[in-house]
């Protein structure tokens, strides 16, 4: 399969044919597969702004924009350690920006139900771990708290079971998948208890949940979870922990990032794709670039959230050969 570059940037959410991209502090749109045009600047001060738009200095703060997803009449924005409620029609603020609890959360989820994102931080001290929820993208409640874990690493809808669920690592003992179907009044812990169990983004079909495994110091696997027995299934091997997740039409995708261990050796950030979500076939790599893993992040294909209409397979490339670009494929 071939891959061509878009035009630089990173694309974060599809719409139906709408995607929503950026670069630095600007927001990009792209409408039935036009090229990008620009849409609105996040109204962040004017260094922080300029430090965003010098990719390494970017990379090194951490400063960036990190999530869009259109919810109702808005786009809601995690960006420079805060959320931001925009109109999705001329980009206006539709209220105060909110702070990030933690650090950048890793997934945004829309529900039915209102949004959701889960704490993400070092927390070496082990303390609890918030849930936040919102209903209209302002204004933001924790509605729950994990003991035992060291963080969230997502929170995702599940549109089949009408389910919330969420991810959780590190340690053994820490890692799990649970869901929740009353708004997080109650949890089931449904794997847990093994480096098996740590996982970050989530897909789902009627009868399984699909997840790759974030495990820095194992072989790492893409997995299926039997709503029916709970028997986990170990599909695939893959190259590395897998950070990113997305549906394309027919085709479900999974992304690994580059995280060099003992066990994972790969240079080489890879995405996967699956028609019948039991064959998964590599059909992009792309080589970590020179700059420091720790400092300059870990090398990753990253895959937009949303509900991809546009029948094309897309993906971002992040600490790796050309760094900050869309590149997509016909399906």
């Amino acid at each position: 399969m071939s891959n061509w570059a878009v035009e630089p940037g990173t694309l974060h959410h599809i719409a139906g044919d709408v995607l929503y991209a950026s670069m630095g502090d600007l927001l990009l749109i792209s409408d039935g597969g036009r090229p990008f045009r620009p849409f609105v600047r996040i109204p962040i001060a004017k260094i922080n702004a300029f430090a965003s738009r010098i990719r390494l200095v970017s990379r090194l703060r951490r400063q960036s924009v990190n999530h869009i997803n259109c919810f109702k009449d808005r786009l809601v924005v995690i960006a420079f350690n805060h959320i931001w409620c925009l109109n999705s029609t001329d980009g206006e603020l539709m209220g105060p920006p909110a702070r990030v609890e933690g650090s950048r959360p890793l997934a945004l989820c829309v529900t039915p139900h209102g949004l959701y994102y889960g704490e993400y931080r070092n927390n070496a001290e082990r303390r609890a771990i918030r849930l936040f929820h919102s209903e209209d993208g302002v204004k933001w409640e924790e509605v729950r708290r994990f003991d035992g874990i060291r963080h969230i690493h997502g929170v995702y809808y599940d549109q089949y079971a009408n389910k919330t669920w969420v991810t959780t690592g590190d340690l053994d003992d820490e890692s799990g998948i649970w869901c929740s179907s009353d708004g997080f009044d109650t949890v089931e812990r449904v794997v847990s208890g093994s480096q098996r169990a740590r996982a970050i983004p989530l897909l789902f079909s009627e009868r399984y949940v699909f997840f790759g495994t974030d495990a820095p110091d194992e072989v790492n696997n893409i997995c299926r979870l039997d709503r029916r027995s709970g028997i986990v299934e170990r599909l695939a091997e893959v190259d590395g922990p897998v950070f990113h997740a997305a549906q394309a039409g027919e085709h479900m995708l999974f992304s690994t990032a580059v995280e060099p261990s003992r066990v994972n050796l790969s240079r080489d950030a890879v995405l996967y794709r699956s028609k019948d979500g039991e064959r998964w076939t590599p059909v992009a790599r792309r080589t970590k670039d020179r700059w420091h893993m720790k400092l300059f992040q870990y090398g990753q294909l990253m895959l937009p959230s949303g509900i991809n209409g546009t029948r094309r397979i897309w993906y971002s490339t992040f600490a790796v050969e050309n760094d900050h670009c869309i590149f997509s494929t016909s399906e």
